[in-house]
């Protein structure tokens, strides 16, 4: 089962809600589906959507006290529909690897297979999965 952090959340997730004209890219929402199924149905767990859609003062305050970024801010894949971070909470490590390498096999962030669709990292606020597809990627 997939449960949001915010109401807001199920909008966006749902295609309702867009920002600065970017809604979820539907291949991301598939991946999502995927990863709620294999957490379900392997350890009977729910998986909980934390960030869809960013707007800049977001990811300027996450990145920040980051030195590269403030030399040379980035824009991420959260800003085209293309980003959904999901809670870890409750999960093993040994899981949450199990999840990834799934969600790897299964997707990329691009034809090329050159990014991870899924990954486990903290930007500073808290551990997180983050699936990912590329913003090029034609909807």
């Amino acid at each position: 089962m997939i449960k949001f952090k915010f109401p807001l959340l199920k909008d966006e997730f749902d295609g309702e809600l867009s920002l600065e004209g970017h809604t979820l890219h539907p291949e991301l929402r598939i991946i999502v589906f995927t990863l709620a199924g294999f957490a379900d149905y392997h350890f009977r767990k729910d998986v909980t959507i934390t960030e869809i859609l960013r707007d800049q003062a977001t990811q300027d305050k996450y990145y920040c006290r980051n030195p590269e970024y403030r030399v040379n801010p980035w824009k991420s894949v959260h800003q085209f529909g293309c980003g959904v971070d999901l809670r870890t909470w409750g999960f093993t490590e040994r899981q949450l690897q199990e999840i990834l390498d799934y969600i790897n096999r299964s997707f990329s962030y691009d034809p090329e297979g050159s990014h991870p669709a899924a990954l486990c990292h903290d930007i500073g606020q808290g551990k997180h999965f983050h699936l990912q597809i590329n913003p090029a990627i034609k909807r």
